[in-house]
Protein backbone atom coordinates (compact mmCIF):
# COMPACT_ATOMS: atom_id res chain seq x y z
CA UNK A 1 0.00 0.00 0.00
CA UNK A 2 2.85 2.36 0.84
CA UNK A 3 4.46 1.72 -2.58
CA UNK A 4 1.18 2.48 -4.35
CA UNK A 5 0.77 5.80 -2.52
CA UNK A 6 4.37 6.71 -3.23
CA UNK A 7 3.96 5.83 -6.92
CA UNK A 8 0.80 7.92 -7.19
CA UNK A 9 2.58 10.83 -5.52
CA UNK A 10 5.51 10.72 -7.97
CA UNK A 11 3.25 10.36 -11.01
CA UNK A 12 1.19 13.34 -9.84
CA UNK A 13 4.35 15.35 -9.26
CA UNK A 14 5.53 14.62 -12.81
CA UNK A 15 2.21 15.80 -14.28
CA UNK A 16 2.28 18.98 -12.20
CA UNK A 17 5.88 19.85 -13.06
CA UNK A 18 5.53 19.20 -16.78
CA UNK A 19 2.48 21.47 -16.90
CA UNK A 20 4.38 24.24 -15.14
CA UNK A 21 7.27 24.14 -17.57
CA UNK A 22 5.35 25.50 -20.53
CA UNK A 23 6.61 28.66 -22.18
CA UNK A 24 3.22 30.29 -21.59
CA UNK A 25 3.44 29.60 -17.85
CA UNK A 26 7.01 30.92 -17.69
CA UNK A 27 6.12 34.15 -19.50
CA UNK A 28 3.09 34.68 -17.28
CA UNK A 29 5.16 34.14 -14.14
CA UNK A 30 8.19 36.20 -15.23
CA UNK A 31 6.19 39.23 -16.34
CA UNK A 32 2.87 38.93 -14.48
CA UNK A 33 0.91 38.79 -17.73
CA UNK A 34 -2.22 36.87 -18.55
CA UNK A 35 -1.90 35.46 -22.05
CA UNK A 36 -5.12 34.63 -23.93
CA UNK A 37 -6.42 31.20 -23.00
CA UNK A 38 -6.88 30.18 -26.64
CA UNK A 39 -3.31 31.09 -27.62
CA UNK A 40 -1.38 28.28 -29.26
CA UNK A 41 2.39 28.35 -29.47
CA UNK A 42 3.51 28.16 -33.10
CA UNK A 43 7.22 28.90 -32.66
CA UNK A 44 9.75 29.12 -29.83
CA UNK A 45 13.48 29.56 -29.60
CA UNK A 46 15.71 30.54 -26.70
CA UNK A 47 19.34 30.68 -25.64
CA UNK A 48 18.87 27.66 -23.38
CA UNK A 49 18.47 27.22 -19.67
CA UNK A 50 20.63 29.22 -17.35
CA UNK A 51 21.32 28.94 -13.65
CA UNK A 52 20.31 32.57 -13.10
CA UNK A 53 17.37 32.55 -15.52
CA UNK A 54 19.03 35.02 -17.85
CA UNK A 55 19.01 34.78 -21.63
CA UNK A 56 16.88 35.62 -24.61
CA UNK A 57 13.70 33.91 -25.75
CA UNK A 58 11.31 34.38 -28.64
CA UNK A 59 7.84 32.87 -28.67
CA UNK A 60 5.04 33.28 -31.20
CA UNK A 61 1.41 32.54 -30.37
CA UNK A 62 -1.59 32.27 -32.67
CA UNK A 63 -4.76 33.61 -31.05
CA UNK A 64 -8.27 34.47 -32.21
CA UNK A 65 -9.08 36.31 -28.97
CA UNK A 66 -8.23 39.90 -29.95
CA UNK A 67 -10.14 41.29 -26.97
CA UNK A 68 -7.95 39.38 -24.49
CA UNK A 69 -4.80 40.49 -26.29
CA UNK A 70 -5.89 44.13 -26.24
CA UNK A 71 -6.73 43.99 -22.52
CA UNK A 72 -3.47 42.35 -21.44
CA UNK A 73 -1.28 45.44 -22.00
CA UNK A 74 -1.21 49.14 -22.80
CA UNK A 75 -0.53 48.85 -26.52
CA UNK A 76 0.94 51.54 -28.75
CA UNK A 77 1.52 51.84 -32.48
CA UNK A 78 4.57 54.06 -31.92
CA UNK A 79 7.99 52.49 -31.73
CA UNK A 80 10.35 54.01 -29.20
CA UNK A 81 13.83 53.30 -27.88
CA UNK A 82 14.83 50.39 -25.67
CA UNK A 83 17.77 50.01 -23.30
CA UNK A 84 20.24 49.14 -26.07
CA UNK A 85 18.51 50.10 -29.35
CA UNK A 86 16.80 53.08 -30.98
CA UNK A 87 13.46 51.40 -31.72
CA UNK A 88 11.41 48.23 -31.22
CA UNK A 89 12.17 46.65 -34.63
CA UNK A 90 15.91 47.14 -34.00
CA UNK A 91 15.56 45.49 -30.58
CA UNK A 92 13.67 42.57 -32.13
CA UNK A 93 16.24 42.19 -34.89
CA UNK A 94 19.07 42.22 -32.34
CA UNK A 95 17.42 39.49 -30.24
CA UNK A 96 16.31 37.35 -33.19
CA UNK A 97 19.77 37.55 -34.77
CA UNK A 98 21.25 36.41 -31.45
CA UNK A 99 18.89 33.41 -31.54
CA UNK A 100 19.49 32.78 -35.26
CA UNK A 101 15.73 32.80 -35.99
CA UNK A 102 15.00 32.05 -39.67
CA UNK A 103 13.44 34.82 -41.75
CA UNK A 104 10.10 33.02 -42.16
CA UNK A 105 9.63 33.00 -38.36
CA UNK A 106 10.45 36.68 -37.85
CA UNK A 107 8.04 39.50 -37.12
CA UNK A 108 6.23 41.28 -39.92
CA UNK A 109 6.11 44.78 -38.42
CA UNK A 110 3.32 46.07 -40.68
CA UNK A 111 0.03 46.66 -38.85
CA UNK A 112 1.58 45.92 -35.45
CA UNK A 113 1.00 47.23 -31.97
CA UNK A 114 3.70 47.18 -29.29
CA UNK A 115 4.08 46.84 -25.58
CA UNK A 116 7.51 47.27 -24.01
CA UNK A 117 8.58 46.89 -20.42
CA UNK A 118 11.91 47.14 -18.67
CA UNK A 119 12.73 45.82 -15.21
CA UNK A 120 15.14 47.29 -12.64
CA UNK A 121 17.87 44.85 -13.72
CA UNK A 122 17.42 46.01 -17.37
CA UNK A 123 15.60 42.83 -18.38
CA UNK A 124 13.35 43.68 -21.29
CA UNK A 125 10.03 42.41 -22.61
CA UNK A 126 8.65 43.30 -26.02
CA UNK A 127 5.19 42.19 -27.10
CA UNK A 128 4.27 42.70 -30.74
CA UNK A 129 0.70 42.02 -31.85
CA UNK A 130 -0.31 41.73 -35.49
CA UNK A 131 -4.12 41.70 -35.52
CA UNK A 132 -4.32 40.87 -39.23
CA UNK A 133 -2.22 37.73 -38.85
CA UNK A 134 -3.62 37.07 -35.34
CA UNK A 135 -0.08 36.56 -34.06
CA UNK A 136 1.36 37.61 -30.71
CA UNK A 137 5.16 37.78 -30.69
CA UNK A 138 6.96 37.79 -27.34
CA UNK A 139 10.62 38.64 -26.93
CA UNK A 140 12.26 38.38 -23.52
CA UNK A 141 15.80 39.57 -22.91
CA UNK A 142 16.50 38.68 -19.28
CA UNK A 143 19.68 39.87 -17.58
Amino acid sequence: MKKVKLSIFFISLIFILTGCNSNKFTIQQNWNLELPKDSNEVYHKDTGTSFHGDGTSYTVYQTDDAASVKSMADWTTNSSSTVFTDNFPAFATYCLDKLDVPSEERIDFEHCQYYYRIEEDNSELLLVYNSELKLLYIIENRL
